[in-house]
């Protein structure tokens, strides 16, 4: 393997943790105890890519590795004949520090040499918008602008109030008003009350089958994270009635799962819930708390994220590589093969459509 690409495992997590450190800015998504969860979710062994350019240039993210036939799509596909990676669920791409156009250019020589040689297929990656890293793979990768997500300025509390739309502040005054509480749970000793939120929001909003993370998942997070995860519930009369996951590092708070009941909503708890996070997150020294987006592009979730920074838009991008055209030709083969009803649709690894 080429001396500048190196390719680190979880067995390595000290190293893999120092060279993430080692980068002026980055976040928690890319921390080993973040993606080991996913991987144990059956999303595919993680990875850290590590580049090194002979004129200086830095680069390193995460994917995950996944064996394309333990897809059900693909039921006659020989064990370990192709995969895949896919940067893990949530925002990642590259961290690049001295970046040039030389040694960007050589990196992907090399990683597309080094997929060659190990039946890597194809990558897709998420962006992060924090970061604005899909500028980097520009020229190199096919990049999409995917949709909007919103972010708060946490400078402070009269910013983070100024921000507000109207309406907004009118909710936020209304569930103080009629007895909503916010508190921390840095220790999670009400995940259960959590979990059950969580997944009763699941089902009403008929999210797809990935996003019914089990308990496990979120005890392995606290686990790996510790105080990188907390949670934040909205109590009623001593009841939870809604609860927030946040991850966070010494910058960014991110809105990462949350739930509620629906009995209570017209209390408005997860608009006081968010106005205390960030506030909250402001005295913790952070710069900014990324809400996200909505399922769809401007969809409702996507207006109440607005609602609290209509100034705070940032665009989110996904991109992909082809490494082995021939191998992705054949997938697509055994897609048809398999359904004669497959259409590719618009997807950017036309072969996981509908998945």
């Amino acid at each position: 393997m080429n001396k500048n690409i190196r390719v680190l495992s979880l067995e390595e997590s000290d190293e893999w943790i120092a060279i993430v450190h080692s980068f002026v800015t980055s976040d928690i998504y890319y921390y080993p105890g973040y993606v080991s969860g996913h991987g144990i979710s059956g999303e595919g062994t993680p990875y850290l890519i590590y580049y090194l350019g002979n004129l200086g240039m830095r680069l390193a993210y995460v994917i995950q590795q996944l064996d394309v036939s333990l897809s059900p799509v693909f039921p006659n596909l020989q064990v370990d004949s192709f995969y895949d990676w896919a940067t893990p669920y949530g925002y990642g791409g590259p961290l690049v520090e001295g970046y040039n156009q030389t040694d960007m250019s050589e990196f992907f020589v090399v990683l597309s040499e080094y997929c060659h040689n190990h039946q890597i297929v194809s990558q897709f990656i998420r962006f992060h918008p924090l970061l604005g890293n899909h500028v980097y793979f520009q020229g190199f990768s096919e990049i999409r602008l995917e949709k909007q997500t919103v972010v708060v300025d946490l400078k402070s509390h009269d910013v983070i109030w100024k921000n507000l739309d109207s309406k907004n502040r009118n909710m936020v005054r209304k569930a103080q008003k009629l007895g909503v509480e916010i508190s921390l749970d840095e220790d999670f000793k009400r995940i259960d009350d959590f979990c059950s939120l969580y997944q009763r929001t699941m089902v009403r909003n008929q999210a797809h089958g990935f996003f019914f993370f089990p308990k496990d998942y979120f005890l392995n997070l606290k686990k790996q994270l510790g105080s990188h995860v907390v949670l934040f519930h909205a109590k009623y009369q001593d009841r939870i009635i809604a609860s927030t996951m946040i991850l966070r590092n010494e910058r960014y708070l991110h809105y990462h799962l949350s739930g509620a009941d629906q009995e209570f909503m017209y209390l408005a708890p997860n608009n006081l819930m968010l106005v205390s996070i960030a506030e909250w997150g402001s005295k913790q020294g952070a710069v900014s708390f990324h809400l996200g987006g909505g399922i769809l592009r401007d969809d409702s979730l996507f207006a109440f994220k607005k609602s609290f920074n209509k100034n705070g838009l940032l665009d989110f991008h996904i991109g992909a590589n082809i490494f082995c055209k021939d191998a992705y030709a054949d997938l697509m083969e055994h897609r048809k093969n398999a359904d004669p009803t497959f259409n590719p649709g618009k997807r950017l690894i036309q072969y996981r459509q509908g998945e």
